[in-house]
């Protein structure tokens, strides 16, 4: 008796079997490299985060006229110190130095340039300002008897704002908010790595990458931004109190001098080392006459990531970093003028 029944044979369920399986891993690829491709721009979104902390807390991109709780900023930089420093009139620029950066990643906004990272509108928390506002002191400043000794803006009236440590990987600054006379634990702020994630004070993590911390006061370096790789502060200076930088040469065109304490742990709270040259400066140099801050941070990745592979050669002050494995990195360099220690 014949089956014409209808049915499949075994090589077409063999053949539609290796179809499927054909499918189903042209399915999984294309999971797995959205995976990758996705975990990848969350490694790189959540880098430049970091950055924008960081950058937001020590001095951001955007330049105000008028520094937190509406004090006008006291002995602010001339135009042309302002021109001399930075190579603009308005606002210093922050500066991508990653290696492949070119032109075509530049865009101008309000005479600033942010090349290569794109950096959201920072917001107007004070924090972001507070090495602009080293050194305010109001009430050494108002043109008042604070004191009632019938001095006008003596030594007396002064709250002994300023920069009080200047490391090339830490700085401590403070000011006087509330113009009572007085530097509380809130008004004296420290920046850069704890010693356990940075043993030897050089500015570059023992273990590759640690969190950069924020103190007030005496208490604890508590972390603002995680996965930083280095962090480097030098400092520029007007010894001679004539309204321009020292430079190498002495004239007003020459190269900016910027010098760091080399050691933050003596009595002499001084600037004392070249930080292009790495020898003693002429002379030290009170933190009273620094005018300013150049910042710089380099961030990684959390994680390395499959198929990338970095080679390049960082420079963070006067410390050369190469790196030779899979994290991604962004090096950030910007420069704050301190606008109370009046060029």
């Amino acid at each position: 008796m014949v089956n014409d029944s209808d049915g499949h044979t075994l090589i077409e369920l063999v053949i539609a079997m290796a179809l499927a399986a054909i499918l189903m891993t042209a399915i999984y690829q294309t999971h797995q490299i959205r995976q990758k491709s996705h975990v990848r721009q969350q490694l790189a979104v959540e880098m430049q985060q970091n950055i924008r902390a960081v950058i937001s807390l020590i001095g951001g991109p955007r330049a105000k006229a008028r520094l937190a709780f509406g004090h006008p900023p006291i002995g602010r930089l001339s135009s042309f110190a302002l021109t001399h420093l930075t190579g603009s009139a308005h606002a210093p620029p922050i500066k991508c130095v990653r290696a492949d950066c070119d032109s075509r990643h530049e865009k101008k906004i309000k005479n600033i340039f942010f090349p290569c990272l794109r950096f959201s509108r920072l917001n107007s928390r004070p924090m972001k300002r507070e090495i602009r506002m080293a050194g305010y002191d109001p009430a050494a400043n108002d043109g008042r008897d604070s004191d009632n000794d019938n001095i006008i803006d003596n030594v007396e009236e002064s709250a002994g704002t300023g920069i009080h440590v200047a490391g090339r990987s830490i700085i401590q600054i403070s000011f006087d908010n509330n113009a009572n006379r007085k530097i509380a634990p809130s008004e004296r702020i420290t920046y850069g790595f704890a010693k356990a994630y940075d043993a030897d004070s050089d500015g570059i993590a023992d273990d590759g990458a640690a969190p950069v911390g924020r103190r007030t006061g005496a208490g604890s370096l508590m972390p603002v931004a995680e996965h930083i790789q280095a962090v480097g502060f030098a400092y520029a200076f007007d010894s001679d109190d004539d309204g321009i930088l020292n430079t190498e040469d002495g004239t007003a065109d020459g190269k900016i001098i910027w010098a760091y304490d080399s050691d933050i742990n003596d009595e002499n709270d001084q600037l004392t080392t070249n930080l292009a040259t790495g020898s003693p400066l002429v002379a030290p140099v009170e933190l009273s006459d620094v005018r300013a801050v150049r910042i710089w941070i380099l961030a990684r990745t959390r994680t390395p990531i499959r198929g990338h592979f970095d080679n390049h050669t960082y420079k963070v002050g006067d410390r050369t970093i190469k790196s030779a494995d899979r994290y991604p990195r962004r090096l950030i360099r910007t420069t704050v003028q301190c606008r109370n220690m009046p060029l």
